[in-house]
């Protein structure tokens, strides 16, 4: 091989070489940049999930409290999930028949203008649905998501707003 060929084939070996470097380093770059991405978006799911459930949480107390002005109501019990709300109350044992669904009914329009966002409440005056729905809320409390309870919540809808 004469000179001037060695001198292009030495020149062309080098210039591939850092030219397969800096792709390299940029394909490099460019997945740490995405894992970096991943990550910030998982922490954003993960805050915004947190602040989800604390909002939400706060909105069930607002409207428990305010249940529990009613007369007749003992206590109760709300969970909020979506534009829903799943509330279980404790009544005065006298009630009976049309009473306790008046009680309901006045229990749903008190949910809905306490909290605008709710379109549907479910409404029981059940002691077992209601030991359900403490349950419910004691989990979301203890830093569990309301997903986790998503086919309890499901049910409790369907026993208690059936199509």
């Amino acid at each position: 091989m004469n000179t001037a060929l060695r001198k292009k084939a030495l020149a062309f070996l080098v210039s591939t070489l850092v030219t397969s470097n800096l792709l390299a380093c940029t394909n490099t770059n460019n997945k740490n940049n995405t894992i970096k991405q991943d990550i910030n978006k998982t922490q954003n799911a993960v805050e915004n999930k947190e602040q989800n459930t604390a909002e939400l949480t706060q909105r069930a107390d607002k409207i428990a409290k305010e249940l529990t002005n009613i007369k007749g109501v003992n206590s109760a019990n709300v969970l909020i999930s979506n534009e829903r709300a799943l509330v279980g109350i404790d009544i005065n044992k006298n009630l009976e028949g049309n009473a306790t669904n008046n009680l309901k009914t006045e229990v749903e329009n008190k949910v809905k203008s306490v909290d605008s966002k709710i379109k549907t409440v479910a409404v029981s005056a059940d002691a077992d649905t209601l030991q359900i729905i403490r349950n419910i809320g004691q989990g979301v409390s203890a830093g569990k998501p309301l997903s986790e309870f998503g086919n309890e919540v499901e049910e409790l809808f369907r026993r208690i707003l059936p199509k």
